[in-house]
Formats: structure tokens, sequence, C-alpha cells
């Protein structure tokens, strides 16, 4: 409550500082109702040393529950369950445990995936016997090719995946950067044959127009001359 009220309840400050809380609050919980991010905050500020206008529906809350206790403290057949507040530190433990659990999670997905992998990897047969007949000697043919190497495999590291999953994003394959050089070689060989066709067209219209004003002014001349003769 507010000090004031905590000294004399009576009071026209204490009285008029109940009412303008319980219209805000009555408001904040009216807004609320549809607004979930109301108070997604962390603040341990005493609600009673705020002002009414700053209050949130966090603050109402707090004062409701205390208003609970003062009532369980005059009427004790009521019981009252005390809500224990979450610390910052508290928070921040919290959060750290769920950072904990999803890196754990994203380990073990990794593991699976790593392991279904190599169980897809098709098993080698073992080395065939060579083939020796009774009358030939024990040692083995020179003729034939020498027994495939077996490449050490690579260790798949955080950076072999990142490299091989964004590869495709940032870098194109050479076939595909000839394929854009030629289209671009094409748009800019069609680009140039249309500002030819352009450039002749405009040329042909201003050689044409000297003609047409010639023929305009031969055509007054010829139908003043026909109007003084009449």
């Amino acid at each position: 409550m507010n000090p004031v009220c905590e000294t004399d309840i009576s009071s026209p400050l204490c009285q008029q500082w109940m009412s303008l809380v319980c219209a805000r609050c009555r408001d904040l919980f009216a807004d609320a109702a549809t607004d979930v991010w109301a108070a997604w905050w962390h603040d341990a500020t005493p609600a009673f040393y705020k002002d009414v206008t700053e209050m949130t529906v966090y603050d109402c809350e707090k004062l409701k529950h205390l208003l609970e206790l003062q009532a369980a403290a005059y009427s004790p057949n009521q019981i009252v369950v005390q809500h224990t507040e979450f610390a910052f530190w508290q928070k921040l433990a919290l959060i750290c445990i769920y950072v904990v659990i999803l890196v754990l999670l994203v380990a073990v997905c990794r593991r699976w995936r790593k392991k279904s992998y190599v169980a897809r990897q098709p098993i080698d047969n073992e080395r065939e016997e060579l083939q020796q007949d009774s009358s030939t000697s024990i040692l083995p043919d020179e003729t034939a090719p020498p027994p495939a190497r077996r490449r050490p495999k690579k260790k798949q590291d955080f950076k072999t995946w990142m490299h091989r999953m964004c590869r495709p994003i940032f870098v194109h394959n050479t076939g595909a950067l000839h394929r854009r050089q030629q289209k671009y070689e094409q748009n800019k060989q069609l680009q140039r044959v249309v500002n030819e066709r352009n450039i002749e067209k405009w040329t042909k219209a201003r050689h044409k127009e000297p003609k047409r004003e010639n023929e305009n002014n031969e055509t007054k001349e010829n139908k003043h001359t026909n109007e003084s003769s009449l």
C-alpha cells in the first residue's frame, strides 16, 4: 500500500490515491486481456513507490496480492498462497539452463546424423584371394593390377559441414559462370543491334524532314500563285 495509507487509511490523500489506482488497474487489466506482452520485463520496484501513471499490470498484480495478504491477516480462516518472485539472477540462470539444453539437443542431433551417415556408407568387401593354379608358383601374378589404396577418411567437423552446406549459396560452379557470361554477351549484342536499328531509323527520318519542309513550302507557294492569278 501507499505509505500514506499505512499511517491513516481514512485520510483524503489515501482515498484519492486508492481511487486513482483502482481506475488505473481497471484499465490495465482490460488492456492486458488482449495484450500478451503486457509485463514481460523485470521490474523489482515496489508498486506503492511509483506514480499512478507509471504503473503496469505487474504492479497491479502486486497490489492485488498485498490486499489479499492484508485481508487474510484480518480473517484467519482465509488462506493466501505466498507467491515467491524470481530474482534477476534466477531469471538469468533459467535462461542459461535453456541455452545449455538447446546446445545439448544440437550436439545430439549432430551425433545422430554422423552415425547415420557412417551407417549408410557401403561396406567394403574383403580382399579377394588370388586364384592360383596348382601348377603355378605360390608368388602372385605380376601382371595383376595393384590393389587400390583406400584414402583416409577426412574428419567431419563444423567447418567442413558449413563449407558443404553454404558453398552452393555463395559459390557458383564454372559452368554456371560461363552460362551467365554467355547470356550477358547475348544481351549486350542484342542491345547493340537494337541501338543500330534505332540510329538508322532516326537518320532516315532526319533526312526526310528537310524534303518534307521543301514540299510544304512549294505547295504553299503554288497556292499563293494560284490565288494571285485569280
